[in-house]
């Protein structure tokens, strides 16, 4: 382990207790109590946070299942739930891991509203994703982890650029087929060999197949 970690210039772990003030955590397990109700999961996190329940229910479309037992909820729809948190309390930092796992299309846009919504409030949003169309559409900056070391980090221009420029060729070549097949596809029965190339920009994907 190396290296500092600052907060506004300062060293943030000189005050553990007041850093920790500023950042607030969504994982993996969900903090979802399960005998709750989804209402009660919510006022539990209202009173030591403030905020609104009915609002928080509203952000990720949770009213149906406002009375429903929390242990009854689809994975899903828990990952929705715990999600709310990020509705009660401003902190400057959010930390997040993977936080649309789980989740249906139409949830995620929901989240990613939610984040996006943050995120232009001023607040800086610090996440995990496999998805590479979240990392592309909405991060402003990249860091490629590879067994606990960072192995690139950048806009996702700069990761390309870096990493294999900004375009490559491609060379396609088409064989040509037996005259009787040709003859039954009703195609010219010459021997036929064409070979095309194109140029095309980098995508995301590109960077991960390296």
């Amino acid at each position: 382990e190396a290296g500092r970690l600052l907060w506004n210039g300062a060293d943030a772990l000189a005050d553990r207790t007041e850093h920790g003030r500023q950042v607030a955590y969504v994982g993996h397990l969900d903090a979802v109590k399960p005998a709750l109700t989804v209402r009660e999961n919510l006022s539990f996190w209202v009173r030591l946070a403030g905020g609104s329940v009915d609002a928080a229910l509203a952000a990720l479309a949770l009213e149906p299942l406002a009375d429903l037992p929390a242990r009854m909820l689809s994975a899903g729809q828990r990952r929705r739930l715990a999600l709310t948190r990020l509705c009660f309390g401003e902190r400057p930092i959010w930390l997040l891991d993977e936080p649309t796992v789980g989740v249906d299309p139409q949830s995620r846009a929901r989240i990613w509203e939610m984040l996006t919504a943050l995120r232009n409030e001023g607040t800086s949003l610090v996440l995990t994703t496999h998805q590479l169309d979240e990392a592309q559409q909405y991060c402003e900056r990249i860091v490629i982890i590879d067994h606990g070391r960072t192995i690139a980090a950048g806009t996702l221009t700069e990761l390309i650029s870096q990493t294999m420029g900004t375009q490559r060729r491609e060379v396609l070549i088409i064989q040509a087929i037996e005259k009787e097949k040709a003859k039954e596809l009703k195609k010219p029965t010459e021997d036929m060999c064409l070979t095309d190339h194109q140029v095309r920009q980098h995508t995301k994907e590109d960077i991960f197949i390296l």
